[in-house]
């Protein structure tokens, strides 16, 4: 299935690749410290990228042993970086909002890649979760838990660094990424069978209200910082933010059941293209010269 192969190699590929990346330029800055290797990024690199290359080859020559080969590659170096990361977040000095993103986003990993397994172990014939709740929670945690967490975290940094504004209200930020877990635990019961309807209803709801929270914060910062004209590169970022403010609205849809003008694919559009590549694209044309300097 080519499709499904290049729609990793822009989730894994690009997305992941690039936000593990980020978050070894970014987190020290917010936890005060160090990365605690050199080493580490370089071989988790080693091991990701042509675990990515086995994934997507796997998916689209149909050959499950690939896939399997890929997906114990990308486990492995993702749980490094895991590791790595927790490191820094234990002794973080600063920023509580942002480590709590950092947090509650390894979790969602945890659960995005046992999820990613269950799913390559169904086409070795080695079942560990059925396909729909295996699908569901991938879903759920990769778009919304791991990648969201990570971006919506970072923007904590970003955005008033940008805007040159002060770092907005933290007790704010850890209620809205305390809302968003929430969802996603929700979401979670759902994908199990547990009252799904109402549940996933429940999920989206609380979703809704950490995006409204954060929004707010970062109209703010933007609108109090001392600079007001933010470039063409932020009109990317605000087309991120209505991205996943329509993900959400037509994650509604999927939750009732509908399928009217292939609802399932304008989400994919929305959440991985209208929100998350916009919102890393308008940053990286931000941060990349900043990096070179």
């Amino acid at each position: 299935d080519w499709p499904l192969a290049a729609l990793h190699l822009v989730t894994l590929g690009v997305l992941v690749m690039t936000a593990l990346g980020a978050s070894l330029q970014l987190l020290p800055v917010a936890t005060r410290q160090p990365v605690r290797s050199t080493r580490w990024p370089a071989a988790i690199w080693t091991v990701y990228t042509p675990g990515v290359a086995a994934v997507a080859l796997g998916m689209g020559l149909g050959s499950p042993w690939w896939m399997g080969a890929g997906a114990v590659a990308v486990t492995l170096a993702l749980l490094a970086w895991a590791a790595l990361l927790a490191a820094n977040l234990r002794g973080a000095r600063g920023m509580p909002g942002v480590v709590v993103h950092g947090w509650a986003a390894l979790g969602a990993l945890l659960v995005m890649l046992v999820s990613a397994l269950a799913l390559a172990a169904l086409y070795l014939g080695m079942p560990l979760l059925d396909r729909p709740t295996a699908l569901a929670l991938h879903i759920a945690f990769a778009a919304y838990g791991f990648m969201g967490l990570l971006a919506l975290g970072f923007s904590y940094i970003l955005v008033p660094m940008f805007a040159l504004s002060a770092t907005p209200d933290e007790r704010e930020a850890i209620t809205s990424c305390g809302l968003a877990v929430a969802a996603l635990c929700l979401a979670a019961l759902a994908a199990f069978g547990i009252a799904p309807l109402p549940l996933r209803l429940a999920a989206l709801a609380l979703g809704a209200s950490a995006v409204a929270l954060h929004l707010r914060l970062m109209l703010a910062a933007m609108r109090t910082g001392l600079r007001r004209e933010l470039g063409r590169s932020f009109m990317l970022v605000r087309v991120g933010w209505a991205g996943l403010a329509t993900s959400l609205v037509l994650a509604l849809g999927l939750a009732f059941g509908i399928d009217a003008a292939g609802t399932p694919t304008l989400w994919a559009l929305a959440c991985i293209g209208g929100w998350l590549l916009s919102f890393l694209l308008g940053m990286l044309q931000r941060i990349a010269p900043f990096l070179a300097a």
